[in-house]
Order: C-alpha cells, then structure tokens, then sequence
C-alpha cells in the first residue's frame, strides 16, 4: 500500500483499469432513459447553448423576467457552457450530450478517488477501484447528477483539489503542486460560490495538519493565491452580484427546511440534501431516503468506511477523523431536528440572514464523504495485505486461509454494497420523472411569432407557475428562455426582480384566479410593457387556476384580444361516457384548448413619457384597482413608499393595497395570509415576511376592537400552514358575527385552539359557541370542545355542527377566553362562531398616516382584499356553477377601514357592491315578473345556479340542488289561474348535476308523478292553478371525478323548465339597468355618520353577478376631519360592499405619450423624447436597478427614480430632448470575466510547463494532535453538532473506547464504532421516510448511536498507556 509510482508495465495495467472503469460508469449514465432530454441545471444548454453563453457576457439580462441582474450565468462559461457549446457545434444530440457530461463526471469523481488514494498510499490499485466506484456512486452525486449535475460537479472534481497538496507535501515542487490544486479549483466552476467553497475545507486541513517547515509554507502561501487568481473571473461577478441584485435568497428556501434533513446518520451517509424529501420528481434521492434496503448497503459501506479510517495501519487517521467532524459540523449546522446542537437556532438565523449564500449546507458534502470512502478502500487493502502476507507462511495454513476468507468476504460485500448503493443507478433512476424527447415544435413557432411581433414589448406567459413542468416534459426552466430573441417573462417560484415587480406578477395572477374580468387589466398590462399574454393550456400541476377561469378573465376583459394559437387541444372531456354512466370531470370546469394561445394586449410600449403623474399611497397592486375604477391612466406613478424627498404631492392618492401580510414562498397562487396587525411579524420565521415594499409605515395593517387580540394555534389563513392559505379562514372569523365564515385550524394541528384576550378582565358566566362543518364531513365526527379561562378548564361538550352550544364557565374574572379541542379528532378544527356576553369585537384596517404636510388626499381608495371568487364560470355558453368552488375572502361582512389624515377634506362618496344570492336577491330578480320562482335547496350559492337560473330561457344556466336534499322541489306562482298541460325538463349537458327522470306536479287540489322522456318531456292531465311545484324524484345519477380521483355525488339539476300551456316561461331579464332605491343597497359609515346606498343594476346584473355602483343616499359630500376616521361599508340582505371611492374633484389629466427607445446593447437605453417639452417624467418598461445611470445633452437634468413601484423612471427637469441611459456595474463585470480567464489561461498554460524541483524542501509528516485534545474537541464538537444527550453519548463512547482498549484488540474500537453506525442504518431499514410509522431520521436513537460511534472514533488514537488521564473523565461522563 506505497504511494510510490509503480513501474511502466503496471501504470498501463493501471490506467487500463482506469478506463474499463470509466466505460462502466459512461455505460451507467447513457443507461439513463436514453433518447429522453431531461431538466439537469439549465435547459438552455441543451437547446441554446451559444445563446446562454452570450447572454452571460452581460450583467443585465434585457430579455427575461422585465430585464434582471443574471443568477451566476457567468460560471456557465466554463466548464459545463462550452462543453454544451462543443456537443452542439459537433451536432451531437443534445441527450447525448447530456449523458456525455454525466459520463464526464463520473469518469472524474472515479478517477480523482483513485489517484487520492493512491497519492495517500491507503488501499491497493483494486481497493482503490472499489472506492472510486463507491465514490462516483455516493448519495449525493447519485441524488444531484440527473437534475442538478452542476451540483454535483463539485463533488466530482474534491478530490483532485486534494491530490496535489497531498503530493506535494512529500515531493516536487510545492509552488507546481499549490498551482495544480488552484486550477482544480478553479474548474469546478462558478455557477454556485457555496459548492465551489465545499472544495476547499479538505485542502485547508491537511495543509493545517502538516508539520511547519518550508515546504508547507510555501503550499500555504502559493495555493491560496492560485486559488483567488483562478477563480477571480467569477469572484468578482459574485460581488457585483451581490452588490446589484434584489435579495432573491430572502424569497427561497429558508434554513429551517434546508437543515432538517441533515442528522447526523444522514450526514454522514450523504442523504442531508432537502429537495428529495418534497420533490418525488428526484427519483434517485428520493429512493434513497424511502427505500429500505439502499439504508443497510449504505450502513455496510459506513462500517467499511469508518473501520478502515481509524484503524491502527492508517497513518492519516487523525487526519480523516478531523476531516470527519468538520464536515459533519458544517452539514449539520442549523440542524433543527430532535436532537439540535447548542447554537442552532443561532445557526439557522444566521444562515437566513448573513449566511445565507451558505443555507445549503448539505453541499459541504464531500468534506465527509472523502475520508469515509478513503477508509473504505483502506480496510479493503489492509485484509488484502494481511491475507497476502499470510500465503507465505505454510506453517499458519489455518490463518492464512481465514484472512483469505475474511478479505474475500468483506470485499464481495463491499462490492456488493457500492452496487447495492448504487441502485437508483443501476435501475436507470438517476433522471428526474417527466423526461421528453424534444421540446414540442409548437413552442419553437410560438417563438418564433413573438419574435416577429414582439415590437419590443414583453410577453407575459400566464398563468405562473413554481417551475416549467408541462403536460410533455419538465424542463424546469421556460422554453422561451432557449428559443426566444424578444423579451420574455413569468411568474415562478425564483423570481430575480425587485419586491414591486413580484407584487405587480402577483395582482394580474390575482385577476385570473378570480375568474372575474376586469376593466383596468389591460391598462394595468400596458403601463408595465406587457404587449402579449402567452396562456400556457399544456402547463402541468395542481397549483395554476382552472384553464376556464383564465379564459374567462382574459376574453372578457377590454383591450385584450386572441390573435395566435399553437400545438394541439389539452385538457379533459366535460363529460366521460363510460358503461353506460355519465361521469363529469373536475364539475365541468374543464374545457380543450390549443397547447399555447397568444393575446395581444393593445397600446403597449416600451417606454413612455408624462407631463406629471400622481403619488399613489399603496403599492403596484393598487394601480389596477384604479384603472378599474376608471381613475388612473397611462401616465406613470410614484409609490409614497418610493417618493423622493420634496416630492410635490398636488395630485396625492391613498389606497389601502399595500396590505401588512406574510407570504408563504413556495406558493405562486394562495400563498398569502390574511391582513396582519402591526406588531406580527409573521409565522414561517424566513429572513422576509413578504415581497415588501421599504417602510412598514406604509403598509395598511390589522387592528382588532373590542379586544386586544384574536389568536390561535393555527390557521388555514396563516403562511406556515400546510396546502393553500385560506385568509378568509382567520381567527376573527369565530367572532364575526357571521355563521357562514369560520375559524379552521390546519390540519396538522395536533392541539388546535382559537383565543380571545379580553380588554379588561371579566367575570364571564358562559359561552356560547357554533361549530363548523364541512361538505363530507361524517355524522359521527362531532367534535368535543373546552373552554379555558383563568379560572381553569369548562367541562367537554359535544358541538354538532351548526348548532349553538352553550358552555358554563368556572366562575371568577378572566383575562382571555380560549376554546380548543377536547377530544382527539382527524382534520382541521372548525368554529364558525364564538359568543361571549357582553364582548363585542370588530376588526378594521388601518391605512397609513398621511402627513399634513402632503396635504389631504385628492382621492381615496377603499377596496375590499383579493381573494374572494364566484362559484360560476361561464364557458362559451355555458355558466358551469359548482359547490365549493366559491370563497368569500377576507372580509366577507363589511369593508372596515380607517383613514388617518393630516388634513381633512369634503369628499364626494361612491361604492361598488356585489349581489349576495339569497331570498332578497332573488326577490329583486324576479321583481315585476308574471311568474316567481324558487327553490328547496341550492347546491351552489349565486344566482346564476338558482331557481331563476331555471326558468330564465337560457339553456346555459342550471339550478341544481343540494345532493342532500331528499326532496328537491321548485316551486313557482303567478298570479291567475292557467292550465297546464305538459312539463319539460332540460339540463345542460355540462351543467354540474344529475338529470332528472320522474316528477311529481303537486298543486292545489292534486297531484301527478310523470316520467320523463328521453328528450326530458312528458305529458300530464290538464289542470288549473297559480302555482305548482315541480318534485325531481328520480335521476340518473351523476357523479364528478376530480384530479385528485375522488368522486362526488352531484344533485339533480334543471336547466330550463317548461309548463305546457301556461304561456308563462321562460321569464326574460332586463338589462336595463334601474336605481333600486337606497333601502336595498350596503350602509356607509364615514365616522359617526350613516348613509344608505342604492345599486343601480338591471335584473340581468343582478343574475350575473359582479360588482355594481352604488351612489350614497346623502348629501353630496362627505366631510372626513384630520385624525383617524372609521369608514365602514356595511353589508345589506342582497348586497355586499367591495370598494368605497372619495374624490374631492377632478383631478388635472396628464399627457401621456410613448417615446422611441434605442437598445442595440443588453447595457445601454437611449430615449428620444417627442418635441414641443413638456415631459417631466419618463418610464422605462424594465425593473428598476441603482445600476442604471443616465444623462441628458444640453442644460436638462435627469434624476433617477422608481416609477409605479418597480420600473426604472427618471425625473426630467428643464428641457430634455435625448436621455442617455448605461448599466454602469457592467463594464467592471466585464473587465472581470476578460482578466479573470486572462489569468485561469495563464495558470493553465504555466501547469504545462514542467520544471525540475529542486528537492531543497525536505517532505511534510504529519502534525499530531494530542489525543486528549481531540477527545475534547471532538465532545465540544459534538455538542455544537447535536446538543448536549450527544456529547453525552460521545462521552460514553470515549469511556467504551477506554475499556476497549485496556482489554480488547487494538482496532475492536474501530469496529465497534462501525458497528454502531450500521446499527443507525436498520433504524432508517425499518422506518424510511413515508413508513405508516414515520422516518427513522425524526427519531433521536439513531443519531446517538452515531454519536456513541463518533465519541470511540475520537478516541482510537490513543495508546493504552496515556489512558488514565482520561479514565477519571470518562467514569465521571459514564455515570452522569
């Protein structure tokens, strides 16, 4: 086991080895699903290599995302660019090249363990193939190499930055060894710093763990110099990175998720990285972690790995043990399991916060795995060694023949281990799922049209989405990114844009979601650059709003019209026939359409200029209330959050848009909470609450009356909880007064409770409290509730949903009053209503203080928050309604506010409102009819699934009624007696219901049953009546299947019903719209004054929904004094109220016109401004950036400033002709990467050049560490990795290792602590992750028996002789 060379003949042997070797590991990777292109690292390397590379020449990127500060593109300039670059210059295709650059890594990791190995002359030339298969095959390249290879290039190039250290502490020259290891260094790249650092550790150590002399002082010297010179053409575009780019990282993962995983069992095994245990689409890490058996190969391989670094022939085993704990101390950090260490929570803040470029810290990886694998080919060469030593003593023919034996054995189970390890590679596994052949042509012509109609505006791909997987593939990043020149953007999970930018993404998704079309949406388009919508119909996942809601957004929405389509139909049938059954798919809101489908959104540029435009309290959300209501333009605006000091505020609007929320990260749609008070700062304890906009003060914030506080253990309204966040499902929702909102606690709640803290304690004599349940909920789940007050715990009661019950209290004064779950019950807890006597609560939104300064508000926004949805969605002509598909939002009763003014003003006072389906809407509907209708029961609560939607002559609408009702009835009257003769029922054959086929005609004076034809017709005895009602006694019953394969019975359902003979239906709906007078619309509260309002609608608007004006029944303006000012919009029978608008009068118009922007470079704008002046500020269409710098010839000024929250604007003061505008930063990003590989070239070429060394330096030994400071070490070590039961355990391990070493062999310390790692991994055999009985990994055995294991470890090093120092410490640690 020398490290000396070998001779000729053998380094061909060798080096044939080498290459069959590698062979193997090619023919492994193009035995992943060969001919299928999957999502590794950046897409456009297989697509458009050549492209990416140029676009990385360039800090500013102009072509995605509203132009960005680019992600590390410039490490994609070498190597992984070129080698893409090279495969597509040599028309290889782009799998296989793919499959080339696996082969390449593989080939790399495999032979840079070898030569490791062999450099630290541990093993022999076979055990060295076996750890270099063991290595190439690790956790960690296996988990990362299909779809994140560049993170596992890292890893593949670790230990060639070691060899040359390693080399030349003993031999040649140490300047040539410091400069082979910088430019290892220096070719792992630089797409992530913190994998690129993971390289390092190792290097540092074994050069810390020589002996001083020359030679190691001229490593240290010379290879961290080489190591800076190498990588600079990175380093520096790192700074700048970090300089000019928005804190992207406070929006991604956050170091509570990052570390959980990374106990020490699965730190050590390699099993830490997160993203298998959320994402089943990593097929290899995932098998890794749910996989039973691949959990005991790697515990063989573990025992292997940790006996052969420690046993006594190992001369580096203090090396490898030191390099074992600094590893597991930087994968573990943060660590935020059973078992935490002392700093963690210090930790993980910190890796949120300053550190956070390093809160992956599974990456640090190969800092562990190198030595484990080193001691695994160690072991392996040593019983080789002993066996082959034994051939030559005939006279020990029995020992001879057991070492034999015992390296036969252990070295076939090792060999069987590397493949057993391996599996999720020998199975083909190691691609991520959803792989595809190519990219559909359809995207290259959608492409390609944009390209040529673009006329410099950006496209819009809706709706967004977390990643780009479709129903074809998952590529992970957007097609267009490859294959478009024009400009391009998406909302996704990693957006690299400034906080307004996101918010702005957020609100046009909000539109969407809602289903509601919108008046100001193509404005609100336009003013952000936006020239085309990209709807994505072949998008694949869960977390994107139904395709029919989109449509019906967009094609209803003015200013946005359908002007191309490519690829074929997606989606579902409506309905599947199937044996004879008729099965509706997701309640009919489903619907084909073209793969892609492109709208063009009229008016759109680039860029333009204003004569002024107004200060908008609020943020970029806000603007599209505006444009809806008609009161904003074209011309730019500046946030008060973004306004420059002395800015004029002669034209000042105050909105409440810019809500105080937390935002779950994760999650493009329902991922915000409910409106927080001011002193929340939110639940998931990320490094940011939301994509916020500077200040808190001027955020609108929650303020709860009549009580200091409404709180709970969960909600579904919260940003931490599991699934979508519901806001409408808020605590204050059990005191609204409203039995139709509800308190829901998240499911996963173990100990839901919902809590109210009195203002001032009471004696509270009982409580009266309402549960809530759900559609589908079983009779027997009623659950058991508590009440607690100071005074202690109520008896348990059972609360049946719906129904009041009430619960005496222990007697004596209270401070808080909390209601929770008394028995233990699956789901979430419900609680539609708490009443507390003598207790009144509210709950208001504070906007911002507006300084007197600024003077009073000009206008004044009030709208109620996104997020409430109709249960209808017209498609063509279909209105397809379907129960549970409505929320009622946040504010689902009145729209409170407060306005907190410097100056007041009289304002002019408007509302809009929206129809409330119940009795007295139906009333209004009906209104002036020949014939009423209604209804025993509706399944869906609008109008437009009503008993109206029966008889209103369009075959579209249908009433369905509950599934529950036994007797679904419709009931009509009218006035004079008339004879029917004949009834006619019809449904819509996409209509969410059942079809009925027998009724039963009751009336005055009889009674007929009827059995429908197939044409839904029936003939009936003639008789006269003014009423009848009409019983659905029999249907065919229809189910709907949803995506999850649930099914759910659907009620039986009329679209259109007939009575022969009468003359009456259908009914027809005005669309004339009336004022209906001020006793039926929302009352307005403006301080201590009450006004009425009436709606002016027709009967057809009050059908279909929507909101409506309403004026308010007064006088013609409203007087709001400085100070706080209530104004409340309360709700009426039919109607609710969704905005409030105050004007005190015209507001001047600006003059808005678009101006040519000259950009022939990514880093450089020229505007040319129309003549005639005038302009006072100019909007570029682009996200702001302080890099930006402009000038303007002539005596004119140009000032800097964000405009509508996001974009770059600039002031124009004087006159102003041309401005000239240059992204500064990248001329130093430039002069960057051309010096910077300037220098790597040289070292390159200097590594070739060869010189004599001159031997003056005399070889490094090792620099030994007193044992008992590594004992002490290593305990402290311990105790920062797992807190204090670890060191503890570590303690008894060394106290094991004591007695092992006093009366054992010397290396039964090294197999015990072996031993105690396999016997981790049946924990993880018998409970991986998925088992019914959770994963081993929560659990604390596991881990301290690795600790034990860690604690012998740190105690092999010590002789027998030098043990009583530590035999006192070890019995005093024993006995604790």
């Amino acid at each position: 086991m020398s490290g000396s060379a070998p001779p000729a003949v053998d380094q061909v042997t060798r080096r044939f080895r080498l290459a069959a070797c590698a062979l193997v590991l090619a023919a492994v990777a193009f035995s992943q699903r060969p001919g299928q292109l999957v999502g590794d690292t950046k897409f456009d390397l297989v697509v458009n290599p050549a492209g990416m590379l140029a676009r990385s020449l360039h800090l500013w990127d102009p072509q995605g995302g509203f132009g960005q500060v680019q992600n590390q593109a410039y490490g994609y300039l070498f190597p992984m660019g070129p080698f893409f670059w090279l495969g597509e210059q040599l028309t290889i295709p782009g799998w296989v090249v793919q499959r080339l650059w696996w082969s390449l890594l593989l080939g790399v990791a495999f032979v840079g363990m070898v030569k490791l190995a062999e450099a630290l002359g541990l093993g022999t030339p076979t055990t060295r193939l076996v750890a270099g298969f063991a290595y190439a095959l690790s956790p960690r390249i296996l988990t990362t190499i299909g779809p994140i290879s560049i993170e596992a290039w890292p890893s593949a190039l670790a230990p060639w930055v070691l060899v040359p250290l390693v080399v030349g502490a003993s031999r040649g020259s140490p300047r040539r060894a410091a400069l082979l290891s910088g430019l290892a260094v220096a070719a792992v790249g630089g797409v992530n710093a913190a994998a690129t650092f993971a390289v390092i550790p190792l290097g540092a150590l074994w050069l810390l763990t020589r002996e001083p002399g020359p030679r190691r002082r001229a490593l240290m010297t010379w290879w961290p110099l080489f190591v800076v010179l190498g990588t600079a053409w990175w380093l520096v575009p790192l700074l700048l990175l970090g300089r000019f780019s928005p804190p992207f990282l406070d929006y991604i993962e956050t170091a509570s998720v990052t570390t959980l995983p990374t106990t020490l069992f699965d730190s050590l095994r390699g099993t830490s990285h997160w993203v298998p245990f959320v994402d089943s689409t990593w097929l290899a890490g995932n098998d890794l972690i749910s996989t039973s058996y691949l959990a005991l190969n790697s515990g063989v391989l573990l025992l292997a790995g940790v006996v052969g670094m420690t046993i006594r022939q190992n001369p580096h085993r203090q090396f490898l043990v030191l390099a074992t704990l600094l590893g597991l101390l930087m994968v573990t950090a943060g660590h935020g399991g059973v078992l935490q260490g002392w700093f963690a929570g210090t930790e993980r803040e910190a890796l949120d916060a300053a550190l956070a470029p390093l809160r992956n810290v599974h990456k640090f990886d190969p800092v562990i795995r190198i030595p484990v694998v080193l001691g695994l080919a160690h072991l392996l060469g040593v019983l080789r060694e002993q066996a082959r030593d034994g051939a030559g003593q005939r006279e020990h023919d029995v020992r001879r023949s057991g070492d034999r034996l015992a390296y036969a054995g252990v070295l076939v189970v090792c060999l069987i281990s590397v493949a057993g390890a391996a599996g999720p590679a020998l199975t083909g596994r190691l691609s991520p799922a959803n792989s595809f052949e190519a990219v559909p042509q359809y995207w290259s012509n959608t492409a390609d049209w944009l390209d040529q109609n673009s006329d410099g505006t950006t496209a819009l791909l809706v709706p967004g989405s977390s990643f780009a997987f479709y129903v074809w593939g998952d590529p992970d990043d957007e097609p267009l990114q490859s294959l478009a020149a024009s400009r391009w953007a998406v909302r996704n999970a990693v957006p690299l844009a400034p906080a307004g930018n996101i918010r702005m993404l957020d609100a046009i998704e909000d539109q969407l979601v809602s289903g509601r079309p919108s008046a100001g949406l193509a404005r609100y388009l336009r003013r952000a650059g936006i020239g085309h919508l990209v709807v994505r119909n072949d998008l694949r996942g869960n977390d994107q709003p139904p395709p029919v809601l989109v449509h019906q957004v967009l094609d209803g929405s003015p200013g946005i019209q359908r002007v191309a389509e490519f690829g074929p139909d997606q989606g579902s049938p409506v309905r599947i026939e199937e044996d004879g059954e008729s099965t509706l798919v997701e309640d009919g809101w489903v619907e084909r359409y073209p793969a892609v489908e492109i709208y063009e959104v009229l008016g759109a540029h680039p860029a333009v200029v204003a004569s002024s435009g107004p200060v908008v309290v609020g943020g970029p959300e806000s603007l599209l209330d505006l444009l809806d209501v008609g009161e904003l333009g074209d011309e730019p605006t500046i946030l008060a959050v973004d306004a420059p000091e002395g800015i004029a505020t002669d034209d000042l609007i105050l909105t409440d848009g810019l809500r105080r929320r937390e935002a779950s990260f994760a999650r493009i749609h329902d991922g915000r909470s409910a409106t927080l008070e001011p002193d929340d700062t939110g639940r998931r304890g990320a490094p940011a609450r939301d994509y916020s906009l500077g200040e808190a003060r001027w955020e609108t914030q929650a303020q709860i009356l009549g009580a200091r506080s409404v709180t709970a253990s969960s909600s579904r309204a919260f940003a931490d909880t599991s699934g979508p966040v519901l806001p409408e499902t808020l605590p204050f929702a059990a005191y609204d007064g409203l039995t139709n909102t509800a308190w829901e606690s998240d499911g996963q709640d173990g100990l839901p409770w919902v809590e109210l803290e009195l203002e001032n304690p009471l004696s509270v004599a009982q409580v009266t409290v309402v549960a809530a349940g759900e559609e589908g909920d079983e009779v027997d789940q009623v659950e058991r509730i508590q009440v607690e007050t100071d005074q202690g715990l109520s008896e348990s009661y059972p609360a049946p949903p719906g129904q009041p019950v009430t619960i005496p209290l222990p007697p004596g004064r209270t401070s808080a009053v909390r209601v929770l779950r008394a028995a233990p019950h699956v789901g979430p807890f419900r609680v539609a209503e708490i009443q507390i006597p003598g207790v009144d609560v509210d709950r208001t939104l504070v906007l911002p203080l507006v300084e007197a300064a600024w003077g009073s508000p000009d206008l004044v926004l009030l709208s109620a928050t996104a997020g409430w949805r109709e249960a209808c969605v017209s498609v063509d002509d279909d209105v397809r309604c379907a129960a549970g598909r409505a929320r009622v939002g946040e504010e689902p009763g009145a729209l409170d506010r407060t306005l907190r003014l410097g100056t007041g003003a009289a304002y002019e006072v408007s509302a809009m409102a929206a129809p409330v389906d119940g009795q007295a809407l139906q009333g209004l509907i009906q209104r002036d009819q020949l014939v009423n209708v209604r209804s025993s029961s509706s399944a869906v609560q609008d109008a437009r699934a009503s008993a109206v939607a029966a008889i209103d002559g369009d075959p579209g609408t249908t009433w369905t009624a509950d599934p529950d009702d036994e007797h679904p009835t419709l009931s009509l009257e009218w006035l004079k007696e008339r004879t029917v003769r004949a009834v006619h029922v019809a449904l819509d054959r996409q209509a969410a219901a059942s079809e009925a086929t027998r009724l039963v005609l009751d009336y005055p004076g009889g009674r007929q049953t009827v059995e429908l034809d197939d044409t839904g017709r029936a003939e009936v005895e003639p008789f006269r009546a003014t009423r009848v009602d009409v019983r659905l006694v029999a249907a065919r019953t229809t189910e709907s299947l949803h995506l999850d394969g649930t099914r759910e019975p659907l009620g039986v359902g009329v679209s259109e019903l007939r009575l022969g003979g009468t003359g009456l239906l259908p009914i027809e709906l005005s669309d004339v719209p009336v004022d209906l007078g001020c006793e039926f619309g929302p009352t307005l509260r403006v301080g201590i004054g009450l006004y009425p309002t009436a709606v002016t609608a027709s009967p057809q608007q009050l059908f279909s929904g929507g909101a409506l004006p309403a004026r308010v029944c007064g006088p013609p303006t409203v007087d709001v004094p400085s100070g706080s000012t209530r104004v409340v919009l309360s709700p009426a029978p039919a109607f609710r109220g969704v905005r409030v608008l105050m004007r005190t009068g015209d507001r001047p118009p600006a003059i808005v016109s678009p101006v040519d922007l000259e950009d022939d470079s990514p880093v450089s704008r020229v505007l040319v401004l129309p003549p005639g002046g005038g302009a006072a500020l100019a909007a570029v269409r682009e996200n702001q950036n302080e890099g930006w710098v402009a000038s303007a010839p002539g005596p004119g000024e140009v000032t800097p400033v964000t405009v509508d929250g996001w974009q770059q604007g600039w002031q124009l003061t004087g006159p102003v002709e041309r401005v000239e505008i240059s992204y500064g930063p990248d001329r130093w990003y430039r002069a960057a990467l051309a010096v910077g590989l300037l220098m790597l070239a040289l070292l390159a070429a200097l590594a070739v050049v060869r010189r004599t060394a001159s031997g003056a330096q005399p070889g490094l030994r090792p620099r030994r560490i007193r044992p008992v400071l590594l004992v002490a070490g290593g305990l402290l070590a311990l105790g920062l990795m797992a807190g204090w039961a670890a060191l503890a355990c570590g303690a008894g391990g060394v106290a094991m290792a004591v007695l092992l070493a006093r009366w054992g062999h010397v290396d039964t310390r090294s197999w015990v602590a072996g031993l105690l790692v396999a016997a981790a991994s049946l924990y993880y055999a018998l409970r991986p992750l998925g088992s019914s009985d959770g994963w081993a990994g929560a659990l604390g055995a596991p881990q301290l028996l690795v600790a034990v294991a860690l604690g012998v470890l740190l105690s092999v090093d010590l002789e027998p002789g030098r043990l009583r120092s530590l035999r006192r410490m070890a019995g005093r640690s024993s006995s604790q």
